[in-house]
């Protein structure tokens, strides 16, 4: 998945709406990491994604962005992670750690957080798969994989649990927001809900557009492998089966060869006697 490009986008996205935010979110660093977990706790305890790790690490980007930046007064005394994405607001932290969490890339997560354990699988199960060059494996059995993980429509499977970062971030920046900002809470949470959201679940769906396409990549490269494979075990052993049958011939005239000496031998001998 090509994240750079998903939260570039996204940034676009809630840059239109800096107005509202007042062009960052400092006010969020106001609070210790104590005082967002104490104001989250109700939306952590019900959340699949996005837990008490997870909102630490994106409690350390986003000072670590705001400290490099010199936007505003955040704690330097540590240096976390800099693969930060580059954005002053909640929800990018929230999103790029919640979906690099359910992708389980092990070079693309966070090195200290662990990586869901549905979208582990998946991997893993596809990794293995790809990696036998098993020309048994056929590209119904990648198709059917994805379908397994992918299913629109069963509970539980990646497109929901992608689905679930966009509410479960949302629900984790009201908690934060609403002390901070009673007086406009209500206005930026309906500008959120009306834009946000649905605009998440669009990277969601092209996030699994993009699984389609790499998926449907894999099984074009499978079936030309199983063909390839086919191929040259039939010419090998069409040549194999060629190559013996001109031994056998050249065996039999050899054969014949010695019998008729053998005969001419004979004959001369009892000739001779």
């Amino acid at each position: 998945m090509r994240l750079g490009k998903v939260w570039g986008m996204l940034v676009m996205f809630l840059l239109i709406m800096g107005a509202v935010s007042a062009q960052s979110e400092c006010f969020l660093l106001n609070f210790d990491f104590s005082d967002w977990k104490k104001y989250a706790s109700s939306s952590l305890q019900k959340n699949q994604i996005l837990k008490e790790a997870e909102l630490k690490k994106a409690y350390d980007l986003m000072n670590t962005y705001y400290a490099d930046k010199d936007l505003c007064e955040v704690n330097q005394d540590y240096m976390p992670d800099k693969s930060y994405p580059n954005s002053p607001f909640l929800l990018d932290y929230l999103l790029n750690i919640g979906f690099r969490k359910l992708d389980a890339i092990e070079s693309q997560l966070y090195f200290d957080l662990e990586p869901d354990p549905v979208g582990l699988e998946r991997r893993s199960k596809l990794e293995d798969m790809l990696k036998k060059k098993d020309p048994s494996v056929t590209p119904g059995e990648i198709k059917n994989l994805y379908d397994m993980y992918w299913n629109v429509e069963k509970r539980g499977l990646l497109f929901e649990r992608y689905q679930l970062v966009c509410t479960e971030a949302f629900a984790i920046w009201q908690a934060l927001v609403a002390p901070q900002r009673p007086d406009s809470f209500e206005t930026e949470t309906q500008l959120i809900t009306n834009a946000f959201v649905p605009r998440c679940k669009q990277l969601v769906l092209r996030r699994a557009q993009q699984e389609q396409a790499f998926i449907e990549a894999q099984m074009q490269q499978q079936w030309e492998y199983v063909i390839n494979e086919q191929v040259e075990r039939y010419l090998v052993e069409y040549f194999d089966q060629q190559r013996l049958e001109e031994l056998l011939k050249k065996v039999h005239k050899i054969v014949g060869i010695w019998w008729y000496i053998v005969r001419v031998v004979k004959w001369t001998l009892s000739c001779n006697w």
